[in-house]
């Protein structure tokens, strides 16, 4: 046998691989993975807040905060594309969509289904649900607050790469 001396011990923990921390774990309403890549204050300063401000802490701004940024996305779409802004929501909404399928590349299915649903009525991340506790008929958790986020973020990150 070779007269190799035995490795040392630094006392500190190697380049294990680890998973990722839990969504619900999560301090902040949005992560600061989220880019916004355009140039518009007003959705500059919305990001903004929801990566400074707890879903715990703020219930009632996040849940606005969740609702007045994809509000303000799709506007953006609508408004870049000339598909129309105006009207209910979910008439705003249905243009995007049926543009967005029309363009290349399309949105995939999943995103499709979280843009069409934000006009859905019975959806739990819909405009109108995320309305209700504006008016005070319900009172948002930050489990919900977050859920939304994460079940919205991928479709607002596909209309943000589209608004480039």
């Amino acid at each position: 046998p070779s007269q190799a001396s035995p490795a040392k011990h630094t006392g500190k923990r190697g380049a294990t691989p680890r998973s990722a921390p839990h969504p619900s774990k999560r301090k902040q309403l949005i992560s600061n993975s989220f880019v916004v890549a355009i140039k518009d204050e007003v959705l500059l300063r919305l990001v903004g807040e929801g990566k400074a401000l707890s879903p715990d802490d703020a219930r009632f701004s996040c849940n606005y905060l969740n609702r007045v940024i994809l509000e303000r996305i799709v506007h953006l779409y609508a408004k870049k594309h000339g598909v129309g802004g105006q009207g209910d929501f979910a008439e705003v909404v249905q243009r995007v969509i049926n543009h967005a399928k029309a363009s290349v590349p399309p949105p995939t299915k999943g995103v499709s289904n979280v843009i069409t649903k934000t006009a859905d009525k019975r959806s739990s991340y819909s405009y109108e649900l995320m309305s209700n506790p504006i008016h005070g008929g319900s009172v948002p958790s930050g489990a919900d607050n977050r859920a939304n986020w994460e079940t919205l973020q991928p479709a607002l990150e596909y209309l943000l790469s589209r608004l480039k």
